[in-house]
């Protein structure tokens, strides 16, 4: 559970994991007090936390850690919600090793599994919520849905068996300076969006209508902001 909590904290994975045992017994502890191992799912992105980032770590692990969903770290569930195969995808992309079209296909089908409910105009449907919804907080809507959108092309490319081409890659590199950036943006925007849908509580259903009704709506608007703007203080942008 707290291995999940701190992937969501900033892009990138856990290496090492260390951790103390403590007893209130007289007796000491026969295995010792501290051990010290390898994450099975160790990191093929990394991120660093600053000094200066300690305390919103705190403040983020103290808000989410009693909110988080069970079946998001109990990989035996029956059933998974939207939010679990979103963050199983996000974890796949941050720990595996796969060709960098993969990793983009996993950030889409995860960005998908929380903003589409259905099988109609699922780019243009998902660059409109998800932009609007990262909008809400602040970011820059335009660039989040342009970007969602080539990343939805690869995604489609890597889906349907078509190759992947020179000129695919400088295509995309001369949007976004490289692949591995396009991936870290697609990423931040999928972690971002698993973090507010955890706290905000709100069906997967309940979720898309807000932003829909938001995009014509300026009372919805105001109600979207309002929702996602109380956490926003706990998330780095």
């Amino acid at each position: 559970k707290v291995i999940c909590i701190l992937r969501l904290f900033k892009v990138g994975g856990i290496k090492i994991i260390t951790s103390r045992m403590h007893t209130s017994s007289t007796f000491p502890l026969i295995l010792g007090g501290e051990k010290t191992s390898f994450d099975s799912l160790s990191p093929s992105l990394w991120s660093y936390l600053k000094r200066s980032e300690v305390d919103k770590l705190k403040a983020f692990f103290k808000v989410i850690y009693p909110n988080f969903p069970h079946d998001m770290y109990n990989f035996e569930s029956i059933k998974l919600t939207p939010i679990a195969i979103a963050n199983n995808f996000y974890t796949e992309a941050v720990t595996k090793g796969d060709p960098i079209e993969k990793k983009i296909s996993f950030v889409i089908m995860g960005l998908e599994a929380l903003f589409l409910e259905d099988n109609f105009e699922l780019r243009y449907k998902l660059s409109m919520r998800a932009s609007k919804f990262l909008g809400s907080l602040g970011m820059n809507s335009n660039k989040a849905r342009q970007t969602i959108k080539d990343g939805y092309d690869i995604r489609s490319k890597f889906a349907h068996g078509e190759v992947f081409s020179i000129n695919d890659r400088k295509k995309f590199e001369g949007k976004h300076g490289s692949l591995d950036i396009l991936l870290q943006k697609l990423l931040n925007y999928l972690r971002i969006a698993i973090i507010i849908n955890i706290l905000m509580k709100l069906s997967k259903e309940e979720f898309a209508k807000l932003i829909d009704d938001s995009l014509i709506e300026a009372e919805k608007s105001n109600t979207l902001s309002k929702l996602v703007g109380k956490w926003k203080k706990y998330i780095i942008l």
